[in-house]
């Protein structure tokens, strides 16, 4: 059956679309098509349906062996390399017959939709464009095998070279889409950045503004009230401050989304580190907070003492900020030999069914919070979570429900599975 050459240009102009512009290797899949356009596919199919269970979890213990999943099943698990399994084997069914012309794998949008969420799911992670790539390479390495070892002695070599090309070139295809979608997730992280930082420092900016006009303005009078202009200058600099930090959670939250925190990792004591922390803080706050430690507990393991802090600081401070005034904060420490674990519960709104899986998103605060004009950016539980799983660490939060408070989660092991930042010189 000869090509539809209409057809094929308009699948071009879609596929040019999808990946924004950048040129796409037009010849390379017109001669793939041609290649594979008088193999017997359906060989290949039916091996690939009947140990598809094998294959995918064969890639999953792959994939969690590398280092960017810290040796975590569950932190590899993803939806979209079972569909992007299915969508390859349903593409070589439709071409199984000889006398059907495959379409380029590009040009199928289960392929092209499945790769491309799958690659922006994990640079949503942080992993990178290395990471991506090996991922899918796994995923080649274990559709091959199962050829390799099934296939039936007496299927013709061309036909399965075919099939082994066309999985190669439709592979492939998904790196440079995985590729693509790191970039735009880059661009979209830093637009995102410039944007926030410009309508954050805006406030701080005007108090600043504010408090040094007044304090010249005091300072031209005959007799100032120096009072008055210390009390001004000192608006300053609390404005100072408040910018500084929050241009710092932009900026690590900017880390975080990039694949790009780095841990300094040492010898910590965990609940001398919740003490610190606790000790940091404003009287009347520290004087809520209940430190309950396991008895005979060992609270030490190989972390980022200043990373851990400022996880620690962020969820103490939501407990404090998203309580009544004067209601207890529990802080306990409990473990075993290979994990400690840290929980922070307090008595205030509490937090709906629907919106827990979504707390440890960027930019996205509790229904409740908002409702009751609470300030926050939306980005401390974002950074906690940021932190906890670099150290190879895990998050989560429970809650009753509205009005019964919650509690949220911290369980690190030992020695914290992320690369440690190489030492400098002084």
């Amino acid at each position: 059956m000869p090509p539809n050459h209409e057809d094929g240009a308009r699948r071009q102009t879609d596929r040019h679309d999808l990946l924004a512009g950048e040129p796409v290797a037009s010849d390379v899949e017109r001669r793939v098509e041609e290649l594979v356009q008088h193999v017997d596919l359906s060989w290949v199919v039916r091996a690939l349906i009947a140990r598809r269970e094998q294959i995918l979890e064969r890639w999953i213990d792959a994939a969690a062996e590398q280092p960017f999943h810290h040796g975590r099943r569950e932190h590899a698990v993803t939806d979209h390399i079972p569909r992007l399994f299915d969508a390859l084997v349903e593409l070589m069914r439709r071409a199984a017959p000889r006398w059907v012309n495959p379409s380029a794998p590009l040009d199928d949008p289960a392929v092209l939709d499945a790769a491309t969420r799958h690659a922006r799911m994990r640079a949503e992670q942080g992993l990178q464009p290395a990471d991506i790539v090996v991922e899918f390479r796994l995923l080649r390495h274990e559709i091959l095998r199962a050829l390799r070892e099934h296939l039936p002695d007496n299927v013709p070599t061309t036909d399965v070279v075919g099939a082994e090309l066309l999985v190669n070139d439709a592979l492939d295809g998904a790196i440079t889409l995985g590729l693509d979608a790191l970039v735009r997730r880059i661009d979209e992280a830093r637009d995102e950045f410039l944007a926030l930082t410009l309508h954050e420092v805006r406030r701080p900016l005007t108090v600043i503004r504010a408090g040094a006009q007044f304090a010249l303005r005091l300072l031209s009078e005959p007799e100032p009230d120096l009072a008055q202009v210390t009390g001004n200058l000192q608006r300053v600099i609390s404005g100072t401050d408040e910018m500084a930090a929050r241009l710092s959670r932009l900026l690590e939250a900017s880390r975080i989304a990039l694949g790009r925190l780095e841990l300094s990792l040492a010898g910590v004591d965990l609940t001398e580190l919740v003490r610190t922390t606790i000790a940091g803080l404003d009287p009347d706050s520290a004087r809520r907070i209940r430190l309950r430690v396991q008895r005979g507990l060992d609270t030490t393991g190989r972390w980022d003492a200043e990373q851990l802090r400022q996880a620690i600081e962020n969820l103490l401070s939501n407990a404090l900020k998203y309580s009544p005034p004067g209601s207890p904060v529990l802080v306990r420490l409990r473990g075993d030999a290979e994990h400690v674990q840290l929980s922070v519960q307090d008595r205030g709104f509490g937090i709906a069914a629907a919106e827990l899986p979504r707390l440890f998103q960027r930019y996205v605060r509790a229904s409740e919070a908002e409702r009751r004009g609470i300030e926050g950016l939306g980005l401390g539980l974002y950074i906690t979570r940021g932190i906890v799983e670099a150290h190879g660490g895990r998050i989560w939060a429970e809650s009753p429900g509205p009005g019964r408070g919650s509690t949220f989660y911290i369980e690190l092991p030992r020695a914290a599975a992320g690369s440690p930042r190489p030492e400098r010189s002084v």
